[in-house]
């Protein structure tokens, strides 16, 4: 690594320190542990040593301004931990098994000492804290999902890579007798990470695993959009002076005693019901994020955002998705949906669908059509239109 790409490296590790005690400026203890973290990982570890373009450093001071916030839960003074060199994930694991726990715990929980500071991510750094500290993972209270015995010991030996509420919900499939494929197939819905509602997911699980061969991995996306869609979102219905907020569709509505024929028929008639557009067109403003545009062999890209219920509907009728039931999310500004198009024949074709989660700057969800991943070209257009963007990608959003 040359002399210059090292300072520009340490440069950008000492901006992001001084953005780490910004954001811990309302509790001196907090700015206080930050500071004695930094002093005793970089004297004892690779933590923070400057390698690349500083990205995994990067990552690092994003765990330990999280464990810095649980200061009040140390049981040993940082300075006692011995360091090492290793991975940024193997170390912060380390690092937060030695302040918080009284025994091992498995590598995946370390997950969850990167990321941001929201309600949900300090919930699962509790459930590392208190299963660290002796608890019983199933036993940890007010968990959004019951969790037997078998799911358990599924879960303590999830593959180290899976975010922690993306391992619990693999741990359930498989507990109830799921298919590896069946996982795949959730885990490329937001129920990989969205938890809430535990009995109405558990029970559509049940029906998954029973009736696997019928379904395949095509229809679980499809049941999954249709459930949220009737039974647990609210309807927003845009009036003159704003929104008037309804309950949910059918919110008793139950997979139990159906077979997978009426229930994909019931997604067929709600999908379309979306794309005729029952409920009337509305639009709403842009979230105020840039589009981008790409240039390669094959023409002329570009990523945009989508501001009307008449537009998602055409990306859905295209891509063969649920989106154009996203109007609600747009309208009371909980998510701006984005159209990744090629110029082809005379006009753009869609070839990904992008969610965004405006309160966290995130990208929660890339489909292509049908629902499929988005690999290649397509992922790199998307990372590059997200970092310009200033918004993290979620790992379960691909």
């Amino acid at each position: 690594m040359s002399k210059h790409f090292r300072q520009h490296t340490r440069a950008r590790i000492d901006r992001a320190i001084k953005q780490s005690f910004a954001e811990l400026g309302r509790d001196p203890f907090a700015r206080l542990a930050f500071a004695n973290l930094l002093h005793h990982v970089r004297a004892n570890s690779s933590l923070l040593r400057p390698t690349g373009d500083g990205s995994q450093q990067l990552l690092a001071l994003e765990a330990l301004r999280n464990i810095a916030r649980h200061h009040d839960d140390y049981l040993v003074w940082p300075s006692t931990w011995p360091g090492g060199e290793a991975s940024v994930h193997v170390l912060v694991h380390s690092l937060a098994s030695h302040l918080f726990g009284r025994y091992p715990i498995s590598r995946m929980f370390g997950q969850v000492w990167f990321g941001g500071d929201t309600a949900v991510e300090r919930l699962s750094r509790r459930w590392f804290i208190e299963h660290a500290g002796g608890r019983r993972f199933r036993d940890i209270a007010n968990l959004p999902m019951k969790m037997t015995r078998k799911m358990e010991r599924i879960l303590l030996n999830s593959p180290h890579h899976l975010p922690l509420r993306a391992a619990m919900r693999r741990a359930e499939i498989l507990g109830l007798g799921g298919e590896p494929e069946l996982v795949d197939a959730v885990l490329a819905t937001p129920l990989a990470h969205d938890l809430d509602n535990g009995d109405v997911w558990r029970g559509a699980m049940h029906f998954f695993v029973n009736h696997w061969q019928e379904l395949g991995s095509e229809s679980i996306p499809t049941i999954v959009e249709f459930i949220y869609g009737i039974r647990i979102r609210t309807v927003d219905i845009a009036v003159a002076d704003g929104t008037v907020i309804r309950a949910p569709l059918e919110p008793n509505f139950s997979l139990t005693g159906r077979t997978p024929a009426s229930v994909l028929g019931l997604c067929s008639q709600w999908k379309y019901d979306c794309l005729v557009g029952a409920r009337g067109a509305v639009s709403w403003a842009g979230s105020g994020l840039p589009s981008m545009g790409f240039e390669d062999e094959l023409g002329e890209w570009r990523i945009f955002e989508l501001l009307g219920s008449g537009a998602l509907q055409i990306e859905g009728r295209n891509m063969r998705n649920c989106v154009a039931s996203y109007w609600r999310e747009c309208v009371n500004g909980r998510s701006s949906i984005w159209s990744l198009r090629l110029w082809a024949n005379g006009s753009y074709a869609s070839r990904c669908t992008i969610e965004v989660r405006k309160a966290t700057r995130t990208v929660v969800q890339i489909r292509g059509p049908q629902n499929r991943p988005a690999l290649g070209r397509l992922r790199t257009m998307i990372e590059r239109w997200a970092a310009r963007a200033g918004l993290t990608i979620a790992g379960h959003a691909w």
